[in-house]
Order: structure tokens, then C-alpha cells, then sequence
């Protein structure tokens, strides 16, 4: 049994704190989770509900260098109460200030979630990551990415090793997305589910919406929230979009999953893994997504789902009517829901623990 300590940013609904309460379900290891500030709290109560060892800091973080001292402090103070085998950092760019905290309060060993590939600036890309990536190996630290394809982004930064950076597949707990026999399933609705923020393509979705909407009687649901719920609700009505709905912060994605026959999810290249599509896969669904490196890997290069030329409206319209037109064959959804059965809690649980040196020398 091992001691695992998560750091996380807050519990906002969104992919990250769900794949933590994923980890959580895995009962053969002792887990802790540390908020580096309580809001927003849409995942709160489900933490508590776990009854794994929680703190969550007060208030917000400060900005730029006020943080510093306060996420090192934070995680310090956890570290020394829990004492862990492994910390765990999901938030990437905060990652050499976590592992900080938790060096100078013992010998844990040190692993980073990499969810996104870096940024695309010179500062971004480059100085951010050449600052993290220099504090945290001193610190022993090992950065998992979600996928290859973010692994071989933050290898083509100069003086990344291959060594320091390896890959490792989200997981999903299957069971909960397959649906139960009285599920009704709307033949005409399409959903997607993500954060409304810049990282998912959501102008190129209802543009494509548009076009879908003049060919048939059909509904999309969108469930997220972001900072740009505000501005994306503007733009379906700019559109004339009659039949899409917003519905924010959604709890029971499953059922949401199950009253729905497509799965849209437009994203940007900057998309690392998409978890939320082996959850369609799991639901039964049928997945049409933007060819995206992240969601290439997800899909199999298209044999899970459709892939569309990224950007395009014209062809996520063409996808989304031919995914409506006709149901996924039972043989189709057998496969898919196989195939997704492989990225289980328990297997990247195993997978972090053996990456992190735990029962052998620190790295």
C-alpha cells in the first residue's frame, strides 16, 4: 500500500479533479488531496463524500510571486501531516513550487501531471518550462503526460530529457458510463461536455451547429462552465441557433451521456488527452472530434470515432449529420466499450506508482 498525496489547484468541475475522484475509487492505497484554494467548489462535497484526508487552503492564490510562498507553504504544512510516499502535482505550471513544498518537508517521491502540451510563446513554451522543469528535477521530480503526443511537445524543448518525461494514458472508471437497461437514448441530440474556456473550440462547434440546424430537427447540449460561457451563449445567438442549450456546471455527466447518440468534442491542438471521450465511448455514444494530435491517439486514428479536419465547420456539420443519421451498430459499441475498459483507475494508479520509484531508491 502506498501514501498518495494529490495537489490541486481547486475543486472546480472540470477534467482534472474528476480524474482525481477516479484515483480516489482505488481503495488499495491510502490517498490525500490538498486544494491550493477552495473556489470554485462544484466538486467539493464529492471530495469530502470520499472521505480520503482533505485540506483545502482558504481564500484564492495571489498572483504572480505572491503565490510562490503560499503553494510552498501550503503543500510544506500537508506533506508534514500526511506523510506521503508519492506527491502527485496535477497543475503543471505550478508543479516546481508544489514540489518545493513537499521536499522540504520530506522524502516523498515527486511526479507531475502534464494534461496539456506547452504553449506555443517564447515564455511559455520555453522560459516557464526551462525555470519548472529545472527546480523540479532538483527536487527528484517525473513528469507524466497524459498522452504521447504531449510527451514528444515537451521533448522537443531543448535540454528535456527523455528520461525526465514519460507517458502514461488518462484513465476512466467504465462501469459508471455504461448505461442501465431503461436508459432512453434521444436519436436527434448531440452533446459535448468540457470547460468553456479557450483550450475547446466552441466558435467552431456552433458554426457547425448552424449548418446542422438548416438540414434537420436536431438539439446540441452543452455542459461546462468557464469564463467564456458569457461570450459563447452571445455567439449562438448571433447565430440563430434555436436549439442549443447551455447547461452549465453538470454533476451527472452519465445521463447526460446516455440521453444523447453523438458526442461532439471541438478542440484545439493544445488538447492533450480528452478523457471525456472514452467516457462517451463508454456511454454508447457515437464520437465525432477535431483531428487533433490528443484526440487521434484518444480515437485510434479514427477507428473509435470520427475525426474532422480541425477548424472546420463545413466538416464537423457533415460528421455531426452522418453520426445522427444512424445509430452505432451493437458490435460497434461492444468494441468500443472493450476497448475502453484498458484505461482503468487501477491500472494508471499502478503505472504513476511504478514511474515514481516507489519501493525502490527516489529517483
Amino acid at each position: 500500500m502506498a501514501r498518495i498525496l494529490h495537489v490541486l489547484t481547486s475543486p472546480r468541475a472540470e477534467g482534472t479533479p474528476r480524474l482525481v475522484l477516479d484515483w480516489l475509487t482505488v481503495a488499495s492505497h491510502e490517498q490525500g488531496v490538498v486544494f491550493l484554494m477552495e473556489e470554485p467548489a462544484d466538486l467539493l462535497d464529492d471530495f469530502r463524500k470520499t472521505n480520503c484526508w482533505l485540506h483545502v487552503k482558504p481564500g484564492r492564490l495571489g498572483r504572480r510571486l505572491a503565490k510562490y510562498p503560499q503553494v510552498i507553504g501550503t503543500v510544506h504544512r500537508a506533506v508534514r501531516r500526511f506523510r506521503p510516499d508519492v506527491v502527485l502535482a496535477w497543475p503543471n505550471g505550478l508543479a516546481h513550487l508544489i514540489h518545493l513544498g513537499a521536499r522540504t518537508a520530506g522524502g516523498a517521491r515527486l511526479l507531475t501531471h502534464a494534461g496539456t502540451a506547452p504553449g506555443k510563446t517564447l515564455y511559455s513554451r520555453y522560459l516557464y518550462n526551462w525555470l519548472c522543469f529545472g527546480v523540479s528535477r532538483m527536487c527528484g521530480h517525473r513528469v507524466v503526460a497524459c498522452s504521447e503526443y504531449v510527451r514528444q511537445e515537451f521533448l522537443s524543448i531543448p535540454f528535456l530529457t527523455r528520461s525526465h518525461v514519460v507517458a502514461t494514458h488518462n484513465c476512466c472508471r467504465v462501469g459508471a458510463f455504461i448505461p442501465p437497461p431503461d436508459a432512453i437514448r434521444f436519436p436527434n441530440r448531440a452533446c459535448m461536455v468540457g470547460s468553456l474556456e479557450s483550450s475547446k473550440d466552441y466558435p467552431c462547434l456552433l458554426k457547425a451547429w448552424r449548418l446542422v440546424e438548416e438540414r434537420g430537427d436536431f438539439e446540441l447540449v452543452i455542459a461546462g462552465g468557464g469564463s467564456k460561457m458569457a461570450e459563447y451563449k452571445e455567439q449562438a445567438v448571433r447565430l440563430g441557433l434555436r436549439k442549443v442549450t447551455f447547461l452549465g456546471v453538470v454533476r451527472d455527466i452519465p445521463s447526460l451521456l446516455w440521453t444523447s447518440r453523438v458526442f461532439a468534442f471541438s478542440a484545439r491542438p493544445e488538447e492533450g488527452f480528452g478523457t471525456v471521450l472514452i467516457e462517451a465511448l463508454a456511454a454508447g455514444c457515437r464520437v465525432v472530434a477535431s483531428d487533433v494530435p490528443g484526440c487521434r491517439e484518444v480515437l485510434q486514428a479514427g477507428k473509435c470515432g470520427m475525426l474532422v479536419v480541425p477548424g472546420s465547420p463545413s466538416s464537423f456539420a457533415d460528421a455531426l449529420i452522418d453520426a445522427l443519421s444512424r445509430p452505432a451498430a451493437p458490435a460497434e459499441v461492444a468494441e468500443a466499450r472493450d476497448y475502453a475498459r484498458g484505461f482503468s483507475p487501477e491500472k494508471m494508479v499502478s503505472e504513476y506508482l511504478r514511474l515514481s520509484g516507489h519501493g525502490r531508491p527516489a529517483l
